[in-house]
């Protein structure tokens, strides 16, 4: 093999190999594990600047008051569950009711986010909201 050859098979396997890391150094979420945190991880997501990342650790999260959030910075917002490590490192595990936010019964809770850049919403249930009567919220 002449060294022109190998040297471009070397240049090669070193844009494959950054390619295959360019995930690995991805950041990781904003790792929440209360409903406070999760409201105020979209309460910063609003006007920061930058695509947002929310990552929810396994569990339920009660809502008795609105989960709100009108991001007007045109960047996307991802919220998703299934996290396991109290940093929200690996991947989540997208298991059926793992990650659960729930409004309280009778409290008015409801959930309203708002943005012009995307909502990702994945991993996550929904449970115990109820709109206001005479909406046709979903």
């Amino acid at each position: 093999m002449s060294s022109i050859s190998f040297r471009r098979l070397a240049q090669a396997l070193l844009c494959l190999c950054v390619l295959v890391a360019l995930p690995a150094l991805a950041d990781p979420p904003t790792c929440v594990t209360t409903a406070a945190q999760l409201q105020a991880a979209l309460t910063a997501a609003a006007s920061d600047n930058q695509a947002n990342h929310i990552g929810l650790m396994a569990g339920t999260y009660s809502f008795s008051a609105p989960l709100t959030a009108t991001v007007s910075d045109g960047f996307p917002v991802t919220i998703e569950g299934g996290y396991t490590t109290s940093t929200c490192t690996g991947l989540p595990i997208p298991v059926a009711d793992n990650t659960i936010i729930a409004g309280v019964a009778a409290s008015g809770a409801h959930v309203r986010i708002v943005g012009d850049g995307g909502l990702d919403v994945s991993n996550l249930t929904f449970s115990g909201f109820k709109p206001a009567a005479g909406t046709n919220a979903i």
